[in-house]
């Protein structure tokens, strides 16, 4: 008996001997010369567009890459149609003008602000990009803060040497809220004359190996300082960035577009970052603050430079004996061919610190700038499908948050006694260890075939305005929980070549505004499932993850208005002021009338994904599931912007939204068509 657990087309060809004057001569509406001539004028009055957009370009780049890109394609497909029924031979012709354009496009260098009177801070400057950007903006004449690990180390003192007085060195550990806290209060008595125009989040650290041979206080360390310590840092510093209307430049990885085994924590922590610069980027827009992701790849910056020898000896000591007998102590030593190589690495770095400074200055800064060689029981989903598993005759364990609750005591009278609930609090690695071990006594001889992670919370509002506990709840549940638990139950798992199954949303895959932390922790979610099912091929586990949307669960049932006053009352004075006690309580529009109760679609996808012998990698139910992803993909965001609003539409102090949304999506329509 198997166990399972559940946490919550038509062408027409012309005859080749018929030419394209002998259909234009035969034309009734239009003869050859007149044709001709207006043809001519149709190429005349193109080529003056084309002219028109190229001087435009050089003098200013475009406010948006993708929607030029598209423009140039839709204007190419225009003008083929205008001159299809004489030849094909200028559809070659236009595909090069508008490809042109694009490539004119960028490289155009942009039109850069004045320098006057701006101040940036800098995280990681103890070496690599941090360093030298450091270096760089005290040259240009900004007022530098940069942050170190290390105040009395070498990186720090070599900044010291080298930059000017206007450079202040801060003690600056991203993971360490107090030194947050003391960083923002120099900041704030050192600005002086200037304004607060940037904050670079260039921190970062990676270990390589499996997701279940790197520690788990070491991959909790990595998610610390690469996500929870940008995330805090923002939260701190956008009341001095919206007074200046500046700038914040992420430092992401292409790590976080596509899973990498043996990488598995830096994936999730940089999928989880890449998808907090979209969120921030809409939610403040309304305050002039523009907000860029630098994506480097093949650099050598030494963040993999740690001693991998000493750091594989620790985790040995560390692991369980399971996992010291299914590895072996040889694969606790990542030697990776790539990463370890000089002659696969740059050591110039230049482009990435002109990306960043183009990112501070840019009139219109990219959103993106690429560079480099290449759960829960107690209701919703994981309540049904607990209920459906026991029928199907497995064994189920279903982890509740309140044992003894009404979801617990409802699973209990309709199941049979092969259901087992469990008090599990997926957050509390405590109550992670206890079900792991009431799960290994009661299966006995039995296999543990699957792990549903399906536990979830969601809170609405602003990225400053839920409280940072709230918000560190938030990953916590939904990625730090799942992650935990993969790692605890992956061996057994491992034992019956079984399955897991991760529930998370399309918010983890196009950004919501008024929805950041949860966009967060459901893109790392996403992540550590394609970074799980790489490193875990090997021995036939294999990982599905559920992306539902527009389901009636419950997960944004709590109380608003108790929750808007206990954020108010939490609040900074500086952010109330800005937002106002109104912008505190919000109210979904798209109530039970427009979300579903028939679960059956999600429960069918999580079966599939636990029997089919080949399950889907991603199962997409429910209302626009496949196309919210899909629009964020390939709009141009200034037409992505206004539709997820309409997707959304949160009532936020009683703005009426579906005005204001008609009126931006028009105007930003025109922009689109303006360069």
């Amino acid at each position: 008996m198997k166990s399972m657990m559940t946490v919550n087309d038509r062408v027409q060809t012309p005859d080749s001997s018929s030419s394209s004057d002998s259909r234009l001569t035969n034309s009734p509406k239009m003869d050859k010369e007149s044709y001709y001539c207006s043809n001519y004028y149709m190429k005349l009055f193109m080529y003056i567009i084309l002219c028109l957009l190229i001087v435009k370009l050089l003098r200013k780049r475009a406010m948006i890459r993708r929607s030029l890109f598209i423009k140039s394609i839709l204007l190419a497909i225009v003008y083929y149609m205008t001159v299809s029924l004489t030849t094909q031979s200028y559809y070659l012709e236009f595909i090069v003008l508008a490809t042109a354009i694009l490539v004119v496009h960028r490289n155009t260098p942009t039109q850069k602000l004045p320098i006057n009177n701006k101040a940036v801070l800098i995280t990681g400057c103890d070496r690599g990009f941090g360093h030298a950007l450091a270096i760089k903006l005290d040259q240009l004449g900004f007022k530098v803060f940069a942050g170190c690990l290390d105040k009395s180390g070498d990186g720090a003192a070599e900044l010291k040497d080298k930059c000017s007085n206007l450079l202040h060195v801060l003690q600056l550990d991203v993971s360490n809220q107090s030194q947050i806290n003391s960083a923002f209060e120099t900041v704030a008595d050192n600005l002086g004359n200037y304004i607060l125009w940037g904050l670079v989040n260039n921190a970062g650290i990676c270990y390589i190996g499996n997701s279940e041979i790197i520690s788990t206080a070491d991959s909790l360390k990595l998610m610390d300082v690469n996500f929870r310590g940008p995330f805090l840092l923002c939260r701190k510093f956008l009341p001095l960035l919206r007074r200046s209307q500046g700038r914040i430049v992420n430092v992401s990885s292409n790590a976080g577009l596509a899973p990498v085994a043996l990488m598995g924590a830096y994936c999730c922590s940089k999928s989880a970052l890449f998808m907090l610069s979209e969120v921030l980027r809409a939610e403040n827009e309304r305050w002039g603050v523009k907000v860029s992701t630098i994506v480097p790849s093949g650099y050598k910056t030494g963040i993999i430079a740690y001693d991998k020898t000493k750091m594989a000896e620790k985790w040995w000591a560390e692991a369980p004996t399971i996992i010291k007998e299914d590895f072996g102590q040889e694969a606790f030593v990542a030697r990776p061919k790539a990463g370890d190589s000089d002659e696969m690495l740059s050591a110039d770095i230049s482009p990435v610190i002109n990306s960043m400074i183009d990112g501070l200055l840019s009139q219109n800064p990219q959103f993106v700038y690429y560079k480099g060689f290449l759960s829960r029981c107690d209701q919703g989903f994981g309540h049904g499908l607990a209920v459906r598993l026991d029928k199907l005759g497995f064994i189920v364990f279903a982890g509740c948050l309140y044992k003894d609750g009404e979801g617990a005591s409802s699973l209990q009278k309709k199941c049979s006694t092969r259901l087992h609930v469990l008090q599990l609090d997926v957050s509390d690695c405590n109550q992670v260890e206890n079900a792991f071990e009431k799960v290994k006594d009661i299966l006995g001889e039995e296999s543990l075939w699957g792990l549903v992670n399906n536990a979830g919370i969601c809170y609405i509002g602003n990225s400053e305005i839920i409280s940072t506990d709230d918000s560190l709840k938030i990953m916590d549940v939904n990625f730090r929980g799942p992650f935990l638990l993969c790692r605890k139950f992956l061996p057994l798992l491992r034992r019956s070549q079984g399955r897991i199954v991760n529930v998370s949303s399309n918010a983890g895959l196009a950004p919501v505004a008024l929805m950041g932390a949860y966009c967060c922790s459901k893109s790392a979610l996403l992540m550590l499932s394609e970074v799980l099912r790489a490193e875990n091929e090997r021995w036939g586990v294999k990982v599905s993850t559920i992306v539902p949307s527009g389901y009636k669960t419950g997960i944004i049932s709590y109380d608003k208005v108790k929750m808007a006053q206990k954020w108010w009352q939490q609040a900074p004075k500086q952010v109330q002021e800005d937002f106002g006690r109104e912008g505190f309580f919000i109210n979904t529009k798209y109530t039970d009338s427009t979300l579903s109760s028939d679960f059956s679609p999600v429960y069918e996808a999580m079966i599939d994904g636990l029997l089919s012998p080949e399950p889907k990698q991603i199962y997409y139910r429910g209302f626009l599931s496949r196309l919210i992803p899909f629009l964020y993909s390939h709009l141009p965001y200034c037409l992505w912007e206004p539709i997820a609003g309409i997707l959304t539409e949160w009532d936020i102090a009683h703005v009426e939204y579906p005005m204001y949304i008609t009126v931006h999506l028009i105007r930003n329509v025109i922009l689109c068509n303006i360069v």
